[in-house]
């Protein structure tokens, strides 16, 4: 029997997600189908209640095409009535090209830094910032200069094909299964949903209606003890309608937002119409269980190319608890890296997968690489600012307390700061301030 994943707290559970029947003839045998209300929240196979089936021959259920089918109801027969809507899918391939993205700046992630606990538990599921929407923008730049590039390359081809290298063959992969990926899954969170309006807006499949944005629960950043940003309240429709009033307010100048209407309309809500979110803190044992049910649908998904908008932590389990042995061995550091970095805001990494020919073969990752030039580590950037930092002046790390003691120290001297010469004081220490503040040395 295959066993699909339990959907909590709804009358029209949505289970968007494949699954392999193995060991079953070609184009004969029977389907037969059961849907179960499980008592209480672990899995127990002796007290499910078994609400309706259904049954269908295998031929009349062709590939690629969609079929709505009757349940027959245990209870109530009479008044109740349920319908099951299920797609056949063709075997998918082995190996797959999985684009990781990290969303944008978040409220919340500007509050932390702030250490501003105020903003950090005033409201739950944060949406983007400024700063959030504008690395999201990047991403579309990127997005744009992927296909220029993709275009140079195929005329490079074309007129001196002995000029392509192995590592220009290579980029060139990268970019066209990017540009190709007809799969998008996204966080349903609020700042993930919004990164991937923003910045994939301008991705092939979805600019042409080919592939749509699905919500996918499992896509959700980890729960931790006190963790507003990673709870909400809005299912399904709810979260489209909150991510559209979001990006009114990240685009006051746009009139209509008919660009942004648009890309609302190419969301689909997938598995959110229930509770998928956690009320309490996410143990190892559920995360680890969410990460591979992950696995399994990205495995049985039919298409080759996939882009997953996402979180930190849960893109950390996900990559560090997936490396090949052989990549270990290649690529050591990075290798840990994966395991103990976060992704930076919007960077895109470009991984192989291998899923071996069935669910018995763990998911192995065969190689990781950044797609665009400024792709890193978050340490990495923060490493990158300080050393720029320490070329401009002499600065070095210090405490909040003593950048105010040496503000004071400044400015007990004179008590019209706002006349005069002070004034230039002023404005410079509230340069200071600012750079400091960005450059992360504080």
């Amino acid at each position: 029997a295959v066993v699909w994943p339990a959907v909590r707290k709804t009358t029209e559970p949505r289970w968007v997600t494949p699954r392999a029947l193995y060991r079953v003839p070609k184009d004969s045998g029977l389907l037969k189908l059961e849907v179960f209300n499980r008592l209480g929240e672990v899995e127990n196979a002796e007290k499910d209640e078994l609400l309706a089936h259904s049954e269908m021959p295998l031929e009349d259920l062709l590939y690629d095409l969609t079929i709505e089918k009757e349940l027959k109801m245990i209870k109530n027969p009479q008044k109740a009535k349920g319908y099951i809507v299920i797609r056949r899918l063709r075997m998918p391939p082995m190996v797959k090209f999985i684009y990781f993205i990290r969303h944008g700046q978040s409220e919340w992630n500007l509050a932390k830094e702030n250490n501003s606990f105020v903003d950090m538990l005033k409201q739950i599921d944060h949406p983007l910032t400024v700063k959030g929407r504008t690395q999201a923008e990047t991403l579309a730049l990127r997005v744009e200069q992927a296909k220029k590039e993709l275009e140079n390359i195929a005329k490079i081809s074309e007129d001196s094909p002995h000029k392509l290298t192995e590592v220009v063959q290579e980029r060139s992969a990268l970019l066209e299964n990017f540009l190709q990926a007809r799969t998008v899954l996204s966080s349903p969170l609020c700042r993930a949903v919004q990164t991937a309006c923003i910045g994939l807006r301008q991705l092939p499949s979805v600019e042409e209606g080919l592939a749509k944005i699905t919500l996918n629960s499992d896509c959700r950043e980890k729960r931790n003890f006190g963790g507003r940003d990673t709870m909400s309240k809005y299912q399904g429709k709810q979260i489209v309608q909150r991510v559209f009033r979001k990006l009114i307010k990240l685009y006051p100048h746009l009139k209509y937002h008919q660009r942004y209407n648009k890309i609302c309309n190419t969301l689909d809500i997938g598995d959110t119409n229930a509770t998928w979110w956690n009320t309490e803190a996410e143990t190892k044992k559920e995360l680890f269980a969410r990460i591979q049910r992950l696995k399994k649908h990205l495995r049985f998904t039919p298409t080759k190319n996939i882009i997953l908008i996402g979180h930190s932590h849960f893109f950390r389990m996900f990559l560090g608890g997936s490396a090949s042995a052989e990549f270990k061995k290649r690529n050591p550091k990075l290798a840990k890296n994966m395991t103990k970095n976060k992704l930076d805001h919007c960077a895109v990494a470009a991984t192989v997968f291998n899923f071996g020919r069935d669910e018995k073969t763990p998911a192995q990752l065969e190689d990781f690489r950044w797609l665009f030039k400024d792709g890193r580590f978050l340490k990495e950037k923060r490493a990158e600012i300080e050393k720029e930092a320490k070329k401009k002046g002499d600065y070095k790390k210090f405490t909040w307390f003593e950048f105010r003691n040496d503000v004071m120290i400044s400015c007990e001297n004179d008590v019209e700061l706002a006349y005069g010469a002070q004034a230039k004081e002023v404005a410079k220490l509230e340069v200071r301030a600012r750079f400091i503040k960005e450059s992360g040395l504080l």
